[in-house]
């Protein structure tokens, strides 16, 4: 079993960490990965007006993975359950220029899926 672990700091304000675990278990490879990042607080409008930076929000997303080389007739199968921002941080961003127009974008909630690719 591999247990390699990485943190990366390449932006001060981007601190990331990252946990990658793969298993041979039976016929496939199993691999559990994690990804956590932390954002600092961020200007989002170019006069830096009260009321439009971006506040302090961290993000989980996770996944869990297995691999056959064989599985019935399929020569290559792959299955994936991941969440994406698990943690539920809502991040809520608006500007405006008075007179003329204004702007807003809503990040999105935890999303959670399933994967599979097969090749023949």
């Amino acid at each position: 079993m591999q247990i390699p672990f990485t943190r990366l700091n390449s932006l001060e304000s981007r601190p990331q960490g990252r946990l990658k675990c793969l298993a041979h278990i039976g016929p496939g490879e199993l691999s559990l990965q994690t990804k956590f990042n932390h954002v600092r607080k961020q200007e989002t409008d170019v006069f830096n007006d009260s009321g439009t930076q971006l506040g302090v929000h961290q993000f989980l997303d996770a996944q869990i993975g297995d691999v056959w080389d064989k599985f019935c007739f399929w020569n290559k199968f792959h299955l994936t359950v991941f969440g994406q921002n698990l943690t539920n941080e809502r991040q809520e961003i608006s500007g405006f220029l008075p007179g003329l127009f204004g702007t807003g974008n809503v990040g999105p909630d935890a999303t959670y899926g399933v994967e599979v690719d097969a090749a023949k």
